[in-house]
């Protein structure tokens, strides 16, 4: 097949797929604050409290995916692929030592298009603070991490044929 048959979305799905991989394998993050053997240091890093927060919203937005999904059955098969992205960026971020509250219930709009925008509109904010806490973060494999997670969240929302078009 050209590659121009090739549809972008599952290009680019291999490109995330292969960084993800890349940084989930290749990568041992030991940040301050965190130890190998479970036990928190006095003080927490900044970067742990970047990694605490990339993770409290990737599961808030999870928790929206997901509440929708229950609320909207004919939605269930689009929006899988964010329940997917956001449980395996939950498990590497949970992979750094980061963790969160347990998420509280969403509300959920009646009509499915109102719940597509909101799951979009939470798409968008989780896409923009990952990418501002890869600036901020000053450890090096972290940063690549969460500029890495921002990029899948942004793939979601660019793909034409995907869940939040």
């Amino acid at each position: 097949m050209p590659a121009s048959a090739v549809p972008r979305a599952t290009r680019r799905a291999a490109v995330l797929g292969a960084l993800t991989g890349a940084l989930l394998t290749g990568c041992d993050l030991d940040l301050p604050g965190s130890s190998s053997d479970g036990t928190a240091s006095p003080a927490p890093s900044p970067d742990l409290e970047l990694a605490d927060a990339a993770l409290a919203a990737t599961d808030q937005a999870l928790a929206l995916v997901t509440a929708v999904r229950s609320a909207h059955p004919a939605l269930r098969s689009r929006l899988d692929p964010l329940v997917a992205l956001h449980r395996a960026h939950g498990q590497v971020l949970t992979d750094t030592g980061a963790s969160a509250p347990p998420s509280s219930p969403v509300p959920v709009p009646r009509r499915s298009g109102q719940a597509l925008r909101q799951v979009r509109a939470r798409e968008q904010g989780l896409q923009l603070d990952l990418a501002g806490w890869s600036v901020a973060a000053q450890d090096g494999a972290l940063a690549r991490l969460l500029a890495v997670l921002s990029a899948g969240v942004a793939q979601q929302l660019a793909d034409p044929g995907g869940a939040l078009r």
